[in-house]
């Protein structure tokens, strides 16, 4: 009965401090798998950066919205003000422009186009292309026939235009096609305005280009579109019509230190009387930069808990230890009384933290898929547990270092 006793009196004084020491190893282990979860990102985004860095980035200069009068802005000034700072040309790439727009019958429409009707008629959009000197002159290092819209002014005054190969049975070189291009008058109603443009060569078959409207610079098959100069007078519109700041961008090389997101930024910020009530600035890879000093700070965040969660925990269990020695509580007896012996006491032990660290790795398993919703890779859990093991050998062998030099072991 006495023994018996002692067992439930044993047990009782094992689990309440085992109770309270698991909880913080719990604990410790969620924060390891934390920060490495963080350090895992971080890795992840310094990679995509780094590899970013031996390729050209393109910045772009976007506006929110508009002035206070309605003004539609000065494009040229911010496209001029960022080109001194990056020293790279604006570029100006814009595909199948709302404003080129032509009579359905007309023979540059090759596919099903859906009708509009404006100032009672009806309009169909074609699929062009359109791009300013520094943007020809970047695709004509690719694509030879792209220098024909900049090469010498036409002396009947026609604008050059290059077809895709689909074109070929249509048109010949030196046709002449009619466009219509929408603009505002002062009444402030769209009107037509024809212009004329002159086939001045086509593009191979399968021809593509990169679409640098998006940034994922998908590529665009030219079998079926036109590509047109943007015209000085065009260029320098001040109707509402004119070049949008959007479709410009400023390719750049990462060599050029002096270049950085936050100094694009604040150039922007000192353009005024733009017309434009706010500017922002895109970069090629801003948001991977931003994620990347995002996750970083959240990293070093993780990091300084996990450091103080370390202390208080090894401050904590000390003082248990302590307190247990100076209890004499002989918690090995409690194996004893189980069965145990000399000769498998510490087999026991070990098998004891090794049920008690799957215990902990399920609790978490379940705290992360039913609570957290995170996913934590192999790699993670295998370094967190690796951590754990290692503060759980420390602990075990003052444990058995006490057991066998003092002769009674704490757990």
């Amino acid at each position: 009965m006495n023994r018996q006793v002692f067992i439930v009196n044993e047990c009782v004084s094992f689990l309440t401090i085992k109770i309270g020491l698991n909880i913080l190893m719990i604990l410790l282990l969620y924060l390891m798998l934390h920060f490495f979860q963080l350090q895992t990102q971080l890795s992840s985004f310094e990679n995509m950066y780094q590899g970013s860095l031996l390729e050209k980035q393109i910045v772009r200069v976007q506006y929110s919205n508009f002035d206070q009068s309605g003004g539609v802005g000065k494009p040229l000034e911010v496209v001029s003000s960022v080109e001194s700072f990056t020293g790279s040309q604006g570029h100006y790439f814009i595909k199948a422009g709302g404003q080129v727009v032509v009579d359905p019958t007309s023979k540059l429409i090759l596919r099903d186009t859906e009708q509009f009707l404006i100032n009672d008629q009806m309009y169909v959009r074609p699929d062009v292309i359109q791009v300013n000197p520094p943007m020809a002159e970047a695709l004509s290092q690719e694509i030879d026939v792209v220098h024909t819209l900049y090469a010498a002014p036409t002396n009947d005054g026609n604008i050059p235009i290059i077809l895709g190969a689909g074109y070929h049975d249509v048109y010949q070189i030196g046709d002449q096609i009619d466009v219509t291009w929408l603009v505002d008058s002062q009444e402030d109603q769209i009107i037509g305005q024809e212009i004329q443009y002159r086939v001045a060569g086509f593009f191979d078959e399968h021809t593509e280009i990169l679409n640098y409207m998006t940034f994922d610079l998908e590529p665009i098959a030219l079998d079926t579109y036109a590509m047109i100069p943007l015209t000085e007078e065009q260029a320098t519109a001040t109707s509402f019509w004119q070049p949008d700041l959007t479709f410009y961008f400023f390719p750049i090389n990462h060599e050029d230190t002096h270049i950085s997101p936050i100094r694009l930024h604040n150039e922007i910020d000192k353009l005024t009387d733009t017309g434009y009530e706010s500017l922002s600035l895109q970069n090629g890879n801003s948001q991977i930069y931003f994620a990347l000093q995002g996750v970083e700070v959240q990293r070093n965040e993780a990091a300084s808990q996990l450091t103080l969660f370390l202390i208080f925990s090894v401050l904590q269990i000390f003082v248990i230890l302590k307190l247990l020695v100076k209890q004499r509580m002989k918690v090995y007896k409690l194996f004893y009384g189980l069965g145990s012996t000399k000769k498998t006491l510490c087999i026991d032990v070990i098998l004891s933290y090794t049920i008690w660290l799957i215990t902990d790795c399920l609790i978490l398993y379940l705290l992360n898929v039913f609570v957290l919703k995170q996913v934590w890779s192999l790699a993670v859990i295998v370094g967190s547990i690796g951590l754990w093991s290692l503060f759980m050998l420390l602990f075990l062998g003052i444990a058995i270092g006490k057991l066998f030099h003092r002769e009674r072991m704490v757990l």
